[in-house]
């Protein structure tokens, strides 16, 4: 690694923000493949993780030819200790939230997404309180509840009719379940064994994720046939796993633990800025006043979350 990319990887907010980039990205092309392309939520998850895991395969015997032999036996020694609560994590974090983003984007608009993942730092805030007692201060706690009243915004599509009928979106819904699993990820991230390499860790969360999916992917097939592999559709896997999958994971980890999961949840407050003008590029969908009306709720409640206290 040279001096620049040394540089990159000691940068937490750097990384955080080249993450959102490609986490936007994501969400326009996984809307393309579930609308244009066709492709089955399940099938496209599935698809995702079984690249993911023969190339971090491929890493991983590279490395053991290269000299790093040791490396590679204290992570599997480490994996085969904690592999339950490893294979735990990597569901919740991987498999069930792509699933979860995949079906919102498949029934919704890319910015109502989008502005909906900005809440996870306020549900990082409020995991990390509820599962390690984690110090939840009178401004984190106002700054969560502002946070609420944004997304509820968002939720209702500006009309608090819908609210009140109980009038949720299948969108909605799946990406609310999308945002808890992934805030609460985000804090168990702290509980990765020391001395496990990022390759080891991430191997297994995306291994975990392809044998928990298989049995999904196999009655999606029996049910729906087989995604017709176009050349559409192998460009959308392709950027979708060494994009978002691969790269977007080593940096997000990697920030987590440079930053403080607190720290690193407030740059999801660029998601509906990248991921808006993508698919306002690509889709031509645009924002409507609630998204924007929303969002600003929404980072005036971050400001409050992530606060600094004076010393």
């Amino acid at each position: 690694m040279g001096q620049v990319g040394r540089w990159i990887w000691s940068n937490g907010a750097l990384l955080c923000i080249m993450t959102v980039l490609l986490w936007a990205g994501h969400f326009v092309a996984a809307r393309i493949a579930g609308g244009e392309l066709d492709i089955p939520p399940f099938q496209l998850s599935f698809f995702r993780f079984l690249s993911a895991t023969l190339i971090l395969s491929v890493f991983f015997s590279v490395t053991w030819f290269t000299g790093r032999k040791e490396t590679i036996r204290t992570d599997f020694a480490l994996l085969r200790k904690h592999w339950l609560k490893l294979a735990a994590i990597g569901v919740l974090g991987h498999a069930l939230f792509v699933s979860f983003v995949y079906f919102s984007l498949v029934a919704g608009p890319v910015p109502t997404v989008a502005v909906l993942q900005t809440t996870m730092p306020a549900v990082v805030v409020t995991a990390g309180f509820i599962l390690f007692r984690d110090r939840l201060s009178l401004m984190q706690a106002l700054g969560t509840g502002i946070c609420i009243i944004g997304a509820l915004l968002v939720v209702a599509a500006g009309s608090p009719a819908n609210l009140l009928g109980l009038d949720l979106t299948e969108s909605v819904l799946w990406m609310l379940g999308a945002v808890v699993m992934y805030g609460v990820f985000t804090v168990l991230i702290r509980i990765r064994p020391d001395g496990l390499s990022d390759l080891g860790f991430l191997w297994m969360l995306v291994m975990a994720s392809l044998v928990f999916l298989s049995p999904f992917f196999v009655w999606n097939v029996l049910k729906n046939g087989l995604t017709d592999l176009t050349p559409g559709v192998i460009g959308a896997v392709t950027y979708i796993t060494l994009g978002p999958g691969l790269a977007a994971a080593y940096f997000w980890n990697r920030g987590v633990r440079l930053l403080g999961s607190n720290r690193a949840g407030v740059f999801i407050n660029l998601m509906p800025i990248f991921s808006g003008g993508i698919a306002w590029l690509v889709l031509g969908e645009a924002f409507a006043w609630y998204h924007v009306v929303g969002l600003l709720i929404i980072i005036s409640g971050i400001s409050l979350v992530t606060r600094k206290r004076a010393s």
